[in-house]
């Protein structure tokens, strides 16, 4: 979970201050906490208010291209930011766990 935390911290860190169209296609993380309970402890990530399920609508296929548009555009802003994550954690001579999280990606 703490990978999974860092990378949306930094995603979202970025997507703050980019340009990439596809950054407004990928959800914030709002804040993260850990709550304990009768099962241990739990980490738990808010993030932005995500829209309905898509298999619960019915669209004309003007949307739906609309859609593939965004989806394709925020995989790319996704990629290329990754890719960063990963170049900057080796040029400074580090061993990440982001890079082994890139490649189950």
């Amino acid at each position: 979970m703490v990978n999974e935390i860092c990378i949306l911290q930094r995603l979202s860190d970025a997507s703050s201050a980019c340009l990439h169209p596809g950054s407004a296609h990928i959800l914030s993380l709002v804040d993260h906490f850990t709550i304990s309970g009768p099962n241990g402890a739990h980490h738990v990530l808010a993030t932005e208010i995500a829209g309905p399920r898509l298999s619960d609508l019915v669209m004309p296929s003007a949307v739906v291209r609309e859609l593939c548009r965004q989806l394709v555009e925020g995989v790319d802003y996704l990629h290329q930011q990754v890719l960063r994550m990963v170049v900057s954690n080796t040029d400074s001579g580090e061993r990440s766990s982001l890079v082994s999280v890139c490649y189950r990606w």
